[in-house]
């Protein structure tokens, strides 16, 4: 039950379901599910053409499916295994600079059944239109009644506004308002409370 709706009896649909959001894009989550030991989930960010790209797979299997599907080879097979290790990074890192730009990259990575993601700076994550047309940021006024810009909690609802309602308190600001607003004392009541106790 909601915050809400426990205030007003009204239990309204939500948009977005945050917590089951987490739950479905944890990779971690399906271990749980099916009771099975923790697998560590590991990718590497490699340079690449029209920036770094994240590629979910260690090196053995990113190795095994460039080798598999495009041929790659070892430069010395007879190699000490610690010597073969940093040679077929550096033939691995060849590969992601050789491709002739992103999308072919993007192409050959999804011909080897190897998920990939751009990295993206925040800023160009705050210009998407996904962002904006959610209202995804919006501005608050700070106790000093400068305004200033945050990030909107993800719950949307048919029947309430979400978001916050100011900015960030001052120490001690609101203290007597969120006691009375918890507990509900008489007025005077929180005055013999310290905002540090």
């Amino acid at each position: 039950m909601t915050w809400f709706e426990q205030l007003t009896g009204i239990d309204p649909d939500a948009s977005t379901g945050t917590f089951e959001a987490m739950l479905a894009t944890d990779d971690y989550t399906h271990y749980s599910i099916d009771e099975h030991p923790v697998r560590p989930a590991r990718g590497e960010v490699w340079p690449a053409p029209g920036g770094p790209i994240l590629v979910s797979a260690d090196r053995k299997y990113l190795w095994h499916q460039l080798k598999t599907c495009f041929g790659v080879a070892d430069p010395d097979p007879d190699a000490p295994l610690e010597d073969k290790l940093r040679a077929r990074a550096r033939v691995m890192a060849d590969w992601f600079a050789a491709q002739p730009d992103r999308d072919a990259l993007k192409r050959d990575l999804e011909t080897a059944r190897l998920a990939w993601a751009d990295i993206r700076h925040a800023a160009d994550v705050l210009a998407a239109p996904s962002v904006a047309g959610r209202d995804t940021i919006i501005e608050v006024t700070d106790g000093d009644g400068e305004k200033r810009s945050v990030v909107r909690m993800p719950y949307r609802f048919s029947d309430a506004a979400s978001g916050p309602l100011r900015g960030v308190p001052e120490p001690g600001e609101h203290t007597d308002d969120v006691l009375r607003d918890w507990t509900g004392p008489p007025a005077g009541a929180v005055d013999t409370i310290s905002p540090h106790s």
